[in-house]
């Protein structure tokens, strides 16, 4: 079956039954595009936790069981309010028992992969029978079936670039829809893996760009807001305020990602970045499941023409180390240096005659040993940086 559309799916969209029903809405209102269905573990809701913080709790407690059972009763609680079997996910009730009753006390990341993969696979278990009772014809899409070979970087991997093409023949050869647990993959041995953070993006856009086809992601907000909604007070955002940005180039929207941006991921648009490099353009919208037809902002590797400035992104608590130096051929040593920092990310560096800058995502200390280890340092802590985005 050839999909004309991919959806994905976040946990806010799957958070309890209101959210289940109405994005079968979207889903309805979709089905002439046979499109391939990501999805994301179960969201949360005032007084409980989402799937994903169980699941990770199953692993760090010394009490397993009671988070497993507030696991197992959540998604039974869900079954029921949807009208679905009970018992449905029983098998993979069973399996994680196995998983975490294996588990050592000293955990790597893959072991932490094999329990943490439950959630998506529990919500797209659920949202294919759920389609199926009305009147869909679907399946799950497993990683394995579908050829999602990544690489074995464990927590944080990658999917391997020559797995496009085996993805797309794939989902071709189902004469079915397919639900596919986003944020999972599987090394080319087999050995279960995930994809870091927004590895349900990333899922997404991996099969948008296997099938050439665009990618809707679906959250809780309307698109992507050009500053941080936080930053407005009541009035300002009943006047509308931000607005939501109507076009970003893939690099624009690279950049919001990485300078604080949350409703899309650098590894989605790693993504889009791997389609253009075989001749693909990848389009991406991002719209509300709760307001579907309001505002969107479509994300493509074309740019705007008209050269402004599209949104301001701030992270805050950064760490702004600053360096003087007397002669400009000593930045190459420095920035050596400053990169050898393995318990910070060095988020950027910029360097004018006689001034070095370096911006750190936190404070350890090997950032503050940088300070004491340059007689002309000064690390200004706390800081908030802005970047104002556009072509």
């Amino acid at each position: 079956m050839r999909p004309r559309l991919v959806t994905k799916f976040g946990g806010t969209s799957l958070a309890d039954k209101r959210a289940w029903l109405q994005t079968l809405s979207v889903l309805e209102s979709r089905k002439d595009k046979n499109p391939v269905i990501v999805v994301s573990a179960v969201g949360s809701v005032p007084g409980r936790r989402k799937v994903t913080d169980l699941l990770l709790e199953m692993m760090d407690s010394d009490n397993p069981d009671q988070a497993r059972e507030a696991l197992e009763s959540l998604h039974r609680d869900l079954l029921s309010d949807l009208e679905l079997p009970t018992d449905l996910l029983d098998p993979l009730f069973e399996e994680l028992r196995g998983e975490v009753a294996g588990l050592g006390k000293e955990l790597g990341h893959e072991q932490r992969d094999r329990v943490v993969r439950f959630g998506e696979s529990f919500s797209a278990t659920m949202m294919s029978e759920l389609l199926n009772q009305k009147g869909w014809k679907t399946a799950v899409g497993w990683p394995a079936d579908l050829n999602m070979f990544s690489t074995d970087n464990f927590g944080d991997a990658d999917l391997l670039e020559d797995s496009l093409e085996k993805m797309a023949s794939a989902v071709i050869a189902k004469n079915h829809l397919l639900v596919v647990p986003g944020f999972i993959a599987v090394t080319e041995d087999g050995r279960p893996s995930t994809l870091g953070r927004g590895g349900s993006d990333y899922t997404a856009a991996a099969f948008g760009a296997a099938l050439k086809r665009d990618v809707e992601i679906w959250s809780d907000v309307d698109g992507v807001a050009a500053a941080n909604p936080t930053f407005f007070n009541k009035q300002q955002r009943a006047e509308g305020h931000p607005r939501t940005i109507q076009r970003l180039s893939h690099e624009e929207a690279y950049q919001m990602a990485a300078f604080g941006s949350r409703v899309l991921y650098q590894k989605c648009l790693s993504a889009a970045r791997l389609a253009a490099r075989k001749g693909r353009h990848l389009r991406m919208i991002l719209g509300n499941t709760f307001n579907p037809d309001g505002p969107r902002t479509i994300v493509e590797s074309h740019r705007d023409d008209a050269a402004r400035a599209k949104g301001i992104t701030a992270l805050e608590k950064v760490q702004l180390l600053t360096v003087y130096l007397a002669r400009d051929e000593d930045y190459r040593k420095l920035y050596e240096q400053v990169t050898a920092v393995s318990d910070a990310d060095l988020l950027m560096a910029s360097y004018s005659t006689g001034r070095a800058s370096f911006v750190f995502d936190t404070l350890t200390p090997q950032v503050e040993a940088l300070e004491r280890e340059f007689r002309e340092a000064h690390l200004s802590r706390d800081q908030v940086l802005i970047k104002v985005v556009g072509d």
